[in-house]
């Protein structure tokens, strides 16, 4: 197989979250985003994480998971990441989802230097509040300043 080939997701995350909460009812839902920060970037099979393969992830996580229970966005924005391509992966799922309301799991507007727009600046109509929200934390503009000293985009 070749190693920059994308894994494509094929399952039913219905299947695979009955099987979570049957048999890992106590499985620690933040660890395991955790841990996908320690993968190597040199797997023997290459991963990246698409946008089905995230979104059966996050499936399988909600449908599974304690209730009420968010993924912290320090996962994403303050631990470095072995390989950044998967960190940079999971990020823009992570903010394409939060944006088009399709899932909020990490709670990416949690941020103590949140800036706020100003009142006397007008915002058109068409502008999605969660857009704004997104992109008004610095830690996500940072951590994507950095990651593209990697060459990822």
């Amino acid at each position: 197989m070749d190693k920059s080939q994308t894994l494509k997701w094929q399952a039913d995350p219905n299947n695979y979250s009955r099987a979570f909460r049957e048999n890992y009812s106590n499985l620690n839902w933040l660890k395991v985003f955790e841990a996908f920060s320690d993968l190597d970037r040199e797997l023997d099979v290459g991963i990246n994480l698409d946008q089905k393969a995230y979104e059966t992830l996050i499936q399988i996580f909600n449908k599974s998971k304690p209730p009420n229970l968010q993924i912290p966005s320090t996962i994403l924005l303050e631990k470095e990441w072995v390989s950044p391509k998967l960190q940079f992966a999971f990020l823009s799922n992570a903010i394409r989802c939060y944006i088009s309301s399709e899932d909020r799991s990490f709670q990416l507007t949690k941020s103590n230097r949140k800036v706020s727009i100003m009142q006397d600046i007008p915002i058109s109509s068409e502008v999605i509040p969660a857009f704004i929200d997104i992109w008004g934390v610095p830690e996500i503009l940072e951590v994507l300043f950095r990651l593209s000293d990697a060459g990822l985009y």
